[in-house]
């Protein structure tokens, strides 16, 4: 429910709905925006998860998705059932738990339409990548002066990290606590391009996860921002475009 009002406020109206063997996502992207944001899912994360036919993707109205789990019905359930019952419609059931099992109270249907063309933002590197604390990213997006669609420069090396724009640079480093590095000791990479714009959606979206931010490359020289929210089981990923 959270990325549903992040999405609509900070990103877009619509959004791509991918369902799979290993989980489900919800991805929004804005024609304005140079990057893609995901929240996904892991089945392991629900209670029960079993997908009938082959993987399925659309595309629905994040509005109309808000309005479903919001209604004063829906407001105080114990479970939420997700079934796709047919390849242009997704049933949302509202539960109560019973000592017999969940019961069943409320039934909301979403239309699902056609998924949008997507960029291939390429498959995250997890030998190279460094974590930034939450309240230090925090610290950044207050304290670096970024407006519009500046892009942030961002540049790891063995011991520190360097968030830089035009008029200021940010470091921040291993000795201090405030970041972790793996697979940078011998090496500079100067390719990691960033927006942070909206920045009230970024400043939120580190109040969701546990306490890190994670940033990685991609195989085809785009960067990935992973925001954990229940382990490895619910996570958002920020995806960049190649540089």
């Amino acid at each position: 429910m959270d990325a549903t009002f992040l999405f609509i406020d900070f990103i877009y109206v619509v959004a791509d709905l991918d369902i799979t063997e290993t989980g489900f996502s919800l991805m929004a992207s804005n024609p304005f925006l140079r990057y893609t944001a995901t929240l996904y899912i892991s089945n392991d994360f629900c209670l029960d998860y079993s997908l009938i036919d082959e993987p399925h993707s659309a595309s629905l109205s994040l509005p109309s998705l808000r309005d479903a789990i919001t209604v004063d019905a829906a407001t105080h359930f114990d479970t939420m059932a997700i079934n796709l019952e047919h390849h242009d419609q997704l049933t949302l059931t509202f539960e109560t738990l019973t000592p017999s099992g969940p019961e069943p109270y409320l039934h909301q249907n979403l239309r699902l339409y056609s998924p949008s063309e997507r960029e291939d933002f390429g498959i995250p590197i997890t030998t190279k990548y460094f974590i930034v604390k939450c309240e230090w990213f925090r610290h950044i997006l207050s304290e670096l002066p970024v407006f519009n669609d500046d892009i942030v420069c961002v540049t790891p090396m063995a011991s520190q990290v360097e968030f830089s724009v035009v008029s200021k640079d940010i470091i921040l480093t291993e000795e201090a606590e405030q970041c972790i590095i793996m697979g940078y000791e011998e090496c500079v990479d100067t390719q990691f391009q960033i927006v942070l714009q909206p920045r009230m959606f970024f400043y939120n979206l580190s109040f969701e996860t546990s306490a890190h931010v994670w940033f990685l490359r991609t195989i085809n020289s785009g960067s990935a921002m992973l925001f954990p929210v229940v382990s490895s089981y619910v996570q958002y990923f920020i995806r960049f475009p190649p540089t």
